[in-house]
């Protein structure tokens, strides 16, 4: 009985963490197959600015120097929202200046007159949509795209 009531009260201490914890990193084959954009690029530039109470705007200004799947223009600008408080899917701040694997999906739009356009976004899970630059996440990113 001591046990069980000790195991109640450590999974009640726990519970919230747990709550709260991102979701699991997913691997970066299953970040890929879900991007329709996987390239390689820099964070010229970050800004961010209030957009309501939970949540605040960002843009970045990106450096593409490499596309492995998908297309990008050299220099992007995306657009997107963080939540400071989410430990969910979001992400809770702009990524830094640096260069990344960036993970993007392509989102199209149609206007009140027809007119299509579209627009790039970071991939879901957003929270792991920018991969700090490392020699092995690149040479995973290559080997995936046939390279």
């Amino acid at each position: 009985m001591r046990r069980l009531i000790r195991l109640l009260a450590a999974g009640a201490l726990l519970a919230p963490v747990t709550a709260f914890a991102l979701p699991p990193m997913p691997s970066i084959a299953e970040l890929y197959r879900a991007a329709d954009v996987v390239a390689l690029a820099t964070v010229v530039a970050a800004r961010t600015r209030d957009y309501n109470s939970i949540s605040r705007a960002a843009e970045l200004q990106l450096q593409v120097e490499d596309v492995f799947k998908g297309s990008a223009a050299q220099t992007l600008t995306v657009n997107f929202l963080v939540f400071p408080e989410s430990l969910e899917n979001h992400m809770r701040e702009a990524p830094p200046e640096g260069r990344y694997i960036v993970f993007l999906e392509r989102r199209e739009f149609q206007d009140a007159s027809g007119n299509k356009s579209f627009a790039l976004f970071p991939a879901r899970p957003r929270a792991f949509s920018f991969l700090l630059l490392s020699d092995e996440r690149l040479v995973e990113v290559k080997s995936l795209a046939g390279r």
